[in-house]
C-alpha cells in the first residue's frame, strides 16, 4: 500500500494597508526588534544610538533585520551621523549611517500619521535632530509596511544531491535556473523512497544549486501565486496528474488533496447498521469498497443491491 501524501501549503502573507506596526519605547524590546536607542525619551537633548546603547529602546514588533550599516538592501528609514553617543538623526543621506527597517517605510511629518502608518518617536528637526518619545518635538517619525517587489521560497531538503530532479517534466542534471514560460512550473527531487520540492502557479524565476543537499527554489511576485510544498511516497507522475487542478486552483478544494492516492469524487460515508431484526444477503464479495441501495420491502424486508 502506498503511502499517504503530506501537503503543506506555503501562504505568502504581505501585510496590508490597514496592518499597523506594533511599537513602543521601552527598556527592553522583550522579542520585538530594537530600531535605536535614545537617551531619554521626555529630554529635548536627547541623542539617538545603535540598539541598546542607550537605556531606552524603541521597539518594533514584526520588524525583521533592523541595522545600522552602510548601506541598506531595502529601506533606509532614517541616517546617523555617527553610532556614538554624539549622533543627530536626519532624514537626509548627509548622514552617512543608514539605520535600514527592511520592510517598514518611514516617514517624518509634523502632521498626523496615516491610518497605515504607526508612531515611532519624534525628532527635534528633519536634518540635525534629537530624539525622544511622544509629543516632545514637533516632527514625529511614523513607520509603515512596504510590499515586497517579489518573494522566494527556498527549501534545502535533506535528499542527495545525485538524486533525480526535475523541473516542468524535464531533468535537471546539474546547478541550473529558470525563467517563464513554463507550462507546470514545479521543480522535485525525488529519491527512491519519497519525493520533495515545490509547485507553484506563477512565478519569476526557479532555481537548483547544490551545497552538499539540495536546495530548490522559486521567486514569484507577491499576491499572485501560492507556494504548495509536496513531501510524499512516490514520484513525479503523481505530481504531473495533479496539473489541471493545481493550475486551475481547484487541488484544495478536492474532498482529499494530495498526491500519493486517488483524490476521490464523492464522500466516503461509513455506516453502521446496527437493527433489531437481522440482515441477510446471498452476495458474496471480496474485501473491498462498494455501492449498496438497501430499500424497504415490506414488514422486517429489505433488498440489498449493488
Amino acid at each position: 500500500m502506498r503511502q499517504h501524501s503530506i501537503v503543506m501549503i506555503i501562504l505568502v502573507l504581505v501585510p496590508g494597508a490597514a496592518a499597523n506596526l506594533d511599537t513602543s519605547i521601552a527598556k527592553d524590546c522583550d522579542g520585538a526588534e530594537t530600531l535605536i536607542s535614545m537617551a531619554t525619551p521626555d529630554d529635548t537633548y536627547s541623542n539617538p544610538g545603535p540598539p541598546n546603547m542607550y537605556e531606552w529602546n524603541v521597539c518594533v514588533t514584526g520588524l525583521d533585520n533592523a541595522e545600522i550599516s552602510d548601506s541598506c538592501d531595502m529601506n533606509t528609514g532614517f541616517y546617523l551621523s555617527s553610532e556614538n553617543r554624539a549622533a543627530h538623526l536626519s532624514a537626509f543621506s548627509g548622514y552617512n549611517k543608514h539605520v535600514c527597517t527592511g520592510q517598514m517605510e518611514t516617514r517624518i511629518s509634523s502632521g498626523p500619521k496615516r491610518s497605515d502608518e504607526s508612531f515611532l518617536f519624534t525628532v527635534s528637526n528633519k536634518s540635525n535632530g534629537h530624539v525622544a518619545g511622544k509629543d516632545v518635538f514637533k516632527y514625529n517619525v511614523y513607520g509603515s509596511y512596504t510590499s515586497p517587489q517579489n518573494v522566494t521560497v527556498s527549501m534545502d531538503f535533506n535528499l542527495s544531491s545525485d538524486d533525480s530532479v526535475y523541473f516542468d517534466g524535464t531533468e535537471v542534471e546539474s546547478e541550473r535556473s529558470f525563467t517563464p514560460p513554463a507550462g507546470f512550473p514545479y521543480m522535485v527531487s525525488e529519491s527512491d523512497t519519497f519525493t520533495s520540492g515545490i509547485l507553484t502557479t506563477t512565478f519569476l524565476e526557479s532555481e537548483r544549486s547544490i551545497d552538499e543537499d539540495n536546495v530548490l527554489s522559486f521567486t514569484t511576485e507577491p499576491e499572485k501565486s501560492s507556494f504548495y510544498v509536496p513531501f510524499f511516497a512516490g514520484n513525479t507522475r503523481d505530481i504531473e496528474e495533479r496539473e489541471d487542478m493545481i493550475m486551475e486552483g481547484i487541488f484544495m478544494d478536492q474532498l482529499s488533496p494530495g498526491f500519493s492516492n486517488v483524490i476521490p469524487e464523492s464522500p466516503v460515508v461509513r455506516v453502521i447498521y446496527s437493527p433489531e431484526k437481522e440482515l441477510r444477503s446471498d452476495m458474496s464479495l471480496y474485501p473491498g469498497s462498494y455501492s449498496f441501495n438497501i430499500t424497504k420491502t415490506g414488514e422486517d424486508r429489505a433488498s440489498l443491491r449493488r
